[in-house]
């Protein structure tokens, strides 16, 4: 390894039945968490054993979470006080290493690589921006050297994300870009998106860094 590499954020996923992301959010927050953002998925077929995993239930919000790792530990040994995931079909938590970040105050990067010139090496961008922003997203990446992108819908829940209309909270819709790419090329990537979509300026998003295990496909 050429890098020692220092986790400065970590990503907290929340797994629960539709309709708990606000709780999860709520509980989250008060632990330090500054925002979130939910996606909506759709579990498993019913059986014994995804019950066992608590995610038999077919709809399911998904709340992701980026802050440091005190942070973040505070907030899922809460959430599993409130929630008791240890009971089946109550939902799961976990917590992955980000690599870098962008949008995240207080941003120290980290890009690392296991090997220098490893062609095996791969890392995953996640891009998290207002609805109708992923083109520019992309159109960024592109010509730093990415190949291509998957866009997902979602819908924010940060301290730069609510507004209120006649008293009433409303959340705006966003979309995230996951970008597959070569170690040697991620740091261009970012910086090329950054430097496109300002995302380091409060409310315009937030980018991450994880390094992949294992990838199969053709990815250059």
């Amino acid at each position: 390894m050429n890098d020692v590499r220092v986790a400065y954020y970590h990503l907290l996923t929340v797994i629960v039945n539709r309709g708990q992301a606000a709780r999860v959010v709520h509980i989250a927050r008060a632990s330090g968490v500054p925002g979130a953002t939910i996606t909506l998925g759709w579990g498993t077929v019913h059986n014994r054993f995804f019950d066992f995993l608590g995610v038999a239930s077919e709809d399911k919000d998904i709340v992701y979470m980026v802050s440091d790792p005190d942070t973040i530990d505070r907030a899922i040994t809460a959430l599993d006080q409130e929630l008791q995931f240890e009971k089946p079909n109550h939902g799961i938590a976990y917590v992955m290493e980000l690599a870098e970040t962008s949008g995240v105050h207080r941003l120290t990067k980290t890009v690392y690589c296991e090997e220098e010139g490893d062609d095996n090496m791969k890392n995953l961008i996640t891009v998290i921006v207002d609805r109708g922003k992923a083109d520019d997203v992309m159109a960024a990446a592109k010509a730093a050297g990415a190949r291509g992108g998957t866009i997902l819908n979602a819908r924010g829940s940060g301290v730069h994300e609510t507004t209120r209309i006649f008293n009433m909270e409303v959340v705006p819709e966003k979309e995230i870009i996951l970008i597959l790419c070569s170690c040697e090329k991620a740091e261009a990537i970012m910086s090329g998106i950054e430097q496109e979509i300002q995302i380091h300026e409060p409310g315009h998003g937030i980018m991450y860094l994880q390094p992949v295990v294992k990838s199969v496909g053709a990815i250059r």
